[in-house]
């Protein structure tokens, strides 16, 4: 995505995503070309594999280091399920690396931040790769989309169905490297924390569609 925004300001949006980019009047210097897009899982470079981890939008920000006189604000979208009843709290990270190179996050504690249910919006003073993390102790769950999948170069009298999940955010779906004309059933469910048991896909059939999802408990999520 991009856009020429002057110096009255403007806002990208990239569609269906819920990631967007509000640069106010006077934080431009000068007309600009300003790009946003979404980072694909498999260029992150991150060997984090908790609960939490992966679970945020990243984004990368041009012109790289451009010089901003007035901070703008920058909304990513989560899926997490957060704790009642608790602070809210996130780190945010920032990246200035070679192109081609593995992102190097630097975390930046005094960058202004609103963590919402559904998102994180983000006071930037300039570009770069941006994302953030949420601790473990304030997530209950994760959203992701359970599906059954056909796999296009089955044979007419065999056909091979795959089932799994992607997270329930943007570039998700593109993680599991299928085509959309592929898809069979897709489901939304929530990934409970509680227990740190790992996650079991039953698949019964797709017409109609049918799931069931249970754990090693007597009561299944």
């Amino acid at each position: 995505m991009e856009l020429w925004i002057n110096k009255d300001g403007g806002v990208l949006e990239l569609p269906d995503t819920g990631v967007s980019l509000e640069i106010p009047p006077g934080a431009l210097e000068k007309d600009q070309l300003i790009q946003m897009r979404i980072i694909p899982y498999n260029f992150l470079g991150d060997s984090d594999l908790s609960f939490s981890s992966n679970s945020s939008v990243v984004v990368e920000l041009l012109p790289s280091n451009l010089k901003l006189l007035k901070p703008v604000k920058l909304t990513l979208p989560h899926c997490f399920v957060l704790k009642k009843g608790c602070e809210w709290k996130a780190k945010i990270y920032t990246s200035h690396h070679e192109e081609g190179t593995q992102p190097l996050w630097r975390p930046q504690p005094d960058t202004p931040y609103v963590l919402t249910e559904r998102n994180c919006v983000i006071n930037l003073k300039h570009f770069s790769w941006e994302r953030f993390n949420i601790s473990e102790e304030i997530v209950e769950g994760k959203r992701i989309v359970l599906y059954a999948a056909k796999d296009l170069s089955s044979s007419e009298s065999i056909t091979h169905i795959h089932v799994g999940y992607y997270l329930a955010q943007p570039g998700g779906e593109k993680s599991v490297s299928l085509n959309e004309e592929s898809f069979l059933v897709k489901k939304s469910a929530v990934f409970l924390k509680k227990g740190e048991m790992s996650l079991k896909i039953q698949f019964v059939k797709t017409d109609p569609p049918a799931w069931t999802l249970h754990s090693e408990e007597e009561n299944p999520k």
